[in-house]
């Protein structure tokens, strides 16, 4: 689902449909919002996969050194990162029209490579938009091990509220002193969204989560948790209804809200969702079907991927497809060879790197 939606809003940014009608109208205006939840639910569900064996249980394993977690993590997203980072920078340099000095692409293409390039807004977008998500979750993996500390130290629930505090009032208070001196912090807050610690809650909720789901993995309501039919009276209706009132809710309400208010907004609903699809049994089913577990294993791939064969798609169909039809063509065609193309490159990193 959030891969979906990031691949959705992607397209969207590149073929902007419109309508006239009133009934079509919310559901297009609102699809920016896809690539927002998407990307927080990324986030949460980082927090989440890296906690269940480390948090809540009745005997939790213990973390391991932090050499060998950072190079386990690393080990694990880098092989990816760096063959899709190769392809796309070769392209970028073959297809770009913009003179590049070699200095320029040097620093872009190093930066990458050691996952800082989120930190400076001359390399933040170069090479392909979409690889800052992996500068923020070095920055997740970097700081883990002192975050789980915590989290065993005052408890998931305490450690989670702290972080969500401190992480969202220091964005608001960043917010309003870049609003009265612009010209020397309208850049720090504008990176500050896409840094941590301001998407740092994200995180931590995910890390709640799994201490609250390895809490109660024996027994839910006396049946295992794999059977259990918990919220079956209407958390999947709860569920859509949610998500379309994230999705169609009005603009002019949302945006009389400040930047930082509006994103707490969606991370609540993130969170509320993630709680409700875990806690439903259709979801424990779906999670057990095999097209649905090769779409995850490809998930990562798909990430990588999609953004330069969206925009160099496009490009190529410009002048033959017009856009309403280009969006289907590409939102069915581009997402079955994003998927093809995300198993390929699994494949070819398990043969370098096994």
């Amino acid at each position: 689902m959030a891969t979906a939606g990031i691949f959705v809003f992607h397209l969207w940014t590149d073929i902007p449909l419109r309508a006239d009608d009133s009934l079509w109208r919310p559901v297009l205006e609102r699809i920016p919002l896809l690539g927002a939840i998407g990307v927080i639910l990324f986030n949460c569900m980082a927090g989440f996969v890296l906690s269940l064996p480390h948090l809540g249980q009745a005997q939790p394993r213990p973390l391991l050194s932090r050499l060998i977690f950072f190079r386990q993590r690393f080990g694990r997203i880098a092989p990816h990162y760096y063959l899709a980072l190769l392809l796309w920078t070769i392209l970028w340099l073959l297809v770009s029209t913009q003179d590049h000095s070699w200095l320029a692409v040097t620093v872009a293409v190093l930066t990458h490579l050691g996952f800082v390039h989120t930190l400076h807004i001359s390399t933040f977008f170069s090479i392909v938009p979409a690889l800052w998500w992996l500068g923020m979750l070095a920055q997740f993996y970097i700081v883990y091990p002192w975050l789980w500390r915590l989290f065993v130290r005052c408890g998931p629930g305490r450690a989670c509220l702290l972080v969500c505090l401190i992480s969202w009032a220091g964005w608001l208070w960043l917010t309003s002193l870049a609003v009265q001196f612009p010209d020397r912090l309208s850049t720090v807050h504008y990176l500050s969204y896409f840094n941590l610690p301001v998407r740092l809650p994200e995180f931590a909720i995910g890390m709640w989560l799994a201490s609250a789901w390895n809490r109660g993995a024996r027994l839910l309501h006396g049946a295992p948790r794999t059977t259990a039919a918990a919220g079956r009276g209407g958390i999947v209706p709860t569920l859509l209804v949610g998500l379309l009132f994230v999705l169609l809710l009005e603009r002019s309400l949302i945006r009389q809200l400040p930047h930082p208010l509006e994103h707490i907004y969606l991370v609540a609903w993130c969170a509320g969702s993630l709680i409700a699809m875990l806690r439903c049994p259709l979801a424990m089913h779906l999670g057990n079907r095999t097209w649905i577990l090769d779409i995850a294993a490809a998930s990562y791939g798909i990430y990588l991927l999609h953004q330069p064969l969206i925009g160099y798609a496009n490009l190529w169909l410009t002048d033959v497809v017009p856009p309403p039809s280009r969006f289907l063509v590409l939102l069915v065609g581009l997402g079955f060879l994003c998927y093809k193309a995300a198993q390929g490159l699994n494949l070819l990193v398990a043969r370098l790197w096994r």
